[in-house]
């Protein structure tokens, strides 16, 4: 039942179809609440919120933006302090210019080498200008000297702001960033402290070091995909979350290999094994596969790295998903979307999910709930 969304033929509207899976979801976790997922967090308050924070080293840090001002509340386990910010518009202009900095310029048609690395260089240097005024306008106010871990609660356009490449806003420190000398956690509210920490310590110990997906068969023409493995089984179409999520997202329905994710899944995998042969596996081609996942293949891991293609449908949130093998052994399709109903269900051990695919930190920014996506 949880899987109509993907497996019905039939064309009701995606949104009854989504509904259906949520009621009946909501059932499930009513008639089985043993095999439920950990309840919403129930709202703290400001003392209990304190008492999850460690004495002495942790900080947390909550955004609130405004039209007229914006506000930090910076929480220790025995002390409070409110310091007043910009405007959101003026943050949300500063947050758009440090986020255009991130992303690699594209090589022009006619381009020389040189020119290309000219642009790079100059990119650089625009990246430091505006992380220093980010950093200064959000985190200068706030004393961090003491701190070993760092929780941030953003808000609006502060949740696209990956706050452990900001610098240091310390005197001298500016070159050093925030993540070479604190813990930083990003956080959806203060209230979940105290869910993530029961959760924690329900949570199996890992009995593995890593578990590596990568490289996975998208396409009948990878030469992966050997002609005498068998037939097309044209039965087996293409899930149709995935086919709806593609055409939302970026239109064309050819989904390429991306084989530097083997080199990337290889490097990581021999750095680990140097401690443990035994206790890493990678999982390439046909292996990296949604059974593989959904068979628990995940659960005895410390760290879970997936380096794929990743679908953020900005329209339809529940649509996102990780993209895994769409072939099998025998050159047959097969469903390989692994979707958010799916990644909702697992059951980890991990300390550490790395998701190694494009705009896998983006989504649909809801009013109080915050980034809907991966």
């Amino acid at each position: 039942m949880l899987d109509l969304l993907t497996t019905s033929s039939q064309e009701a509207p995606c949104e009854e179809l989504l509904q259906r899976q949520l009621q009946a979801r909501s059932h499930l976790d009513v008639a089985t609440p043993g095999q439920a997922a950990e309840p919403a967090s129930l709202t703290l308050t400001l003392k209990e919120v304190q008492a999850e924070i460690e004495a002495g080293d942790t900080v947390l840090l909550e955004y609130a933006l405004g039209d007229e001002k914006s506000y930090a509340w910076v929480i220790e386990h025995g002390h409070v302090a409110v310091h007043e910010l910009p405007q959101s518009e003026r943050i949300r202009k500063l947050v758009e210019s440090f986020r255009k900095t991130l992303v690699p310029p594209q090589l022009r048609a006619g381009e020389s080498a040189s020119d290309y690395q000219a642009r790079v260089r100059g990119q650089e240097q625009s990246y430091k200008v505006y992380a220093r005024q980010l950093s200064r306008m959000l985190l200068g106010p706030i004393v961090l000297a003491r701190a070993k871990r760092v929780l941030i609660v953003p808000d609006g356009s502060l949740q696209y702001v990956p706050f452990a490449a900001l610098p240091v806003p310390l005197p001298g420190m500016s070159e050093q960033l925030l993540v070479n000398r604190y813990e930083v956690d990003i956080l959806p509210s203060a209230s979940v402290l105290g869910t993530l920490r029961k959760t924690t310590s329900k949570r199996a110990p890992p009995t593995a070091t890593a578990v590596i997906l990568a490289d996975p068969v998208f396409e009948q023409d990878d030469p992966r995909v050997s002609t005498n493995r068998g037939h097309d089984n044209g039965q087996q179409e293409r899930p149709a979350a995935l086919t709806r999520a593609i055409r939302d997202t970026q239109g064309s329905q050819y989904i390429p290999r991306l084989q530097a994710s083997r080199d990337e899944a290889n490097a990581i995998a021999n750095a680990l094994q140097s401690r443990d042969s035994q206790a890493v596996h990678v999982a390439l081609d046909f292996s990296a596969s949604r059974d593989f996942v959904l068979r628990d293949g995940l659960t005895r891991f410390r760290l879970v790295h997936f380096a794929t293609h990743g679908v953020v449908d900005p329209r339809q949130p529940e649509m996102s998903g990780l993209i895994l093998s769409l072939i099998d052994r025998k050159g047959r399709k097969q469903d390989g979307y692994l979707r958010l109903g799916d990644i909702y269900k697992l059951r980890l051990s991990a300390d550490l999910v790395v998701l190694s695919s494009c705009e896998s930190a983006l989504g649909k920014d809801l009013e109080a709930e915050g980034i809907i996506g991966l």
